[in-house]
């Protein structure tokens, strides 16, 4: 058992969405003249996407500048009638008034000229094209998809009773469901609503900085703290297991193994705080366990095994037989101190036999739990070196 930092998380699906993501859509009418962009492409804000036949506009441009010289020429003229005393009021109000609506057709002419270049509204990447060449179009028409990928977002759903508990810039863990990849988020957004719906918040995290070869729409699982205990006791979580409607552990004690009802916290993929039910500084078996019984013998021998079982497994191999396996990380191995009998009725994986029955004469006891197909091994506590045990 160690010492060490370990968290609660709550967990969710997310769906990775682009920083922003929006569709381009024909501002005019007319014919599709030219493609400047295809999907894939990185685009800068401002360039050109695609050409609308401009041919009506710019006659229409033609036409709203002419008449706004016309008009602005009227109004010159009573202008300076107007400043002899020579035309009404009136008169010189109208011929302004209509000097401005010409100055306004013309720039509307002009505004709608320009939208025959479609240009991308931010720097992004063509996700998707819509239309073709020589097409037509009208208004409203999507004619691209525009995302901008620099920056991925998760937005996850968290229950209100976790509110107080997460906070912006708060480190996020999300592992994609399709590579199992590891990508590291922050919280940049809370919801300062919650859903009465789902009695949840929206929470959206961040992603900087993540591989190429990541897409938006992939599936992600997303892990948020929402509470840390440090210098908690762990052990491995494949350590305890459930016996009896209790969470048990085994520890050796005076080459004993003894049953233990522990009390468990928080959990990792890898590790379980004990909260109670061992003591710091005791070994717990980590393999072989669910095939104990509490106050069983139990034997630690050095890596390789003993003298005698070195020379039973040479006694195999003459005879043409497997010699018991170990683990060359290994610091000791364990063996069940009774006869082979005992070992077989309590391992055997599946109702399966070993292929020869082990004998005290092929190394002992110590040589039949290495031919069985379970083996033990413990793990050290509080700072103890690990106790493993060979196959």
């Amino acid at each position: 058992m160690v010492r060490g930092a370990i968290a609660s998380y709550y967990s969710s699906t997310a769906t990775l969405e682009p920083d922003k993501q929006a569709d381009v859509q024909a501002r005019v009418s007319g014919l599709v003249l030219s493609l400047e962009a295809e999907e894939g492409d990185h685009v800068a804000q401002g360039a050109t996407l695609l050409t609308i036949e401009d041919d009506e506009y710019r006659h229409r441009l033609k036409q709203a500048e002419a008449q706004e010289d016309l008009q602005r020429s009227r109004f010159a003229r009573l202008k300076q009638m107007f400043e002899r005393d020579l035309t009404s009021t009136e008169e010189y109000e109208t011929a302004r008034s209509n000097l401005q609506t010409a100055e306004a057709a013309k720039d509307l002419a002009a505004l709608e000229c320009s939208h025959t270049r479609v240009c991308a509204p931010f720097a992004g990447r063509v996700v998707a094209r819509a239309v073709d060449p020589g097409q037509m179009v009208t208004v409203g028409t999507r004619l691209f998809t525009l995302a901008d990928t620099q920056r991925l977002l998760a937005r996850a759903h968290v229950p209100a009773k976790e509110f107080r508990r997460i906070h912006t810039t708060q480190p996020v863990e999300l592992t994609l469901d399709s590579t199992h990849e590891a990508l590291c988020g922050q919280i940049t957004l809370i919801s300062p609503i919650i859903d009465p719906t789902s009695g949840t918040i929206k929470v959206t995290v961040e992603i900087n900085d993540y591989p190429a070869s990541i897409r938006p729409g992939d599936f992600a699982m997303v892990r948020i703290v929402t509470d840390r205990h440090e210098a908690a006791l762990l052990v491995p979580k494949i350590a305890v297991f459930s016996d009896k409607g209790q969470e048990v552990v085994y520890v050796v004690a005076d080459s004993t193994a003894q049953r233990r009802p522990v009390e468990t916290g928080f959990r990792s993929d890898e590790q379980i705080e004990i909260t109670g039910g061992v003591v710091e500084g005791e070994s717990v078996v980590v393999q072989g366990q669910r095939s104990l019984e509490d106050g069983q013998r139990v034997k630690i021998s050095p890596p390789g095994g003993s003298a005698d079982d070195r020379a039973g497994s040479r006694r195999l191999r003459r005879r043409g037989l497997p010699a018991p396996a170990t683990r060359s990380h290994a610091r000791y191995q364990l063996s069940l101190a009774d006869c082979p009998d005992r070992i077989l009725r309590y391992g055997p994986r599946r109702g399966r036999e070993p292929s020869h029955p082990p004998s005290r004469g092929d190394g002992g006891c110590c040589q039949g739990a290495a031919h069985h197909p379970f083996g033990l091994a413990t793990w050290g506590l509080g700072g103890h070196p690990g106790i493993r045990l060979g196959r």
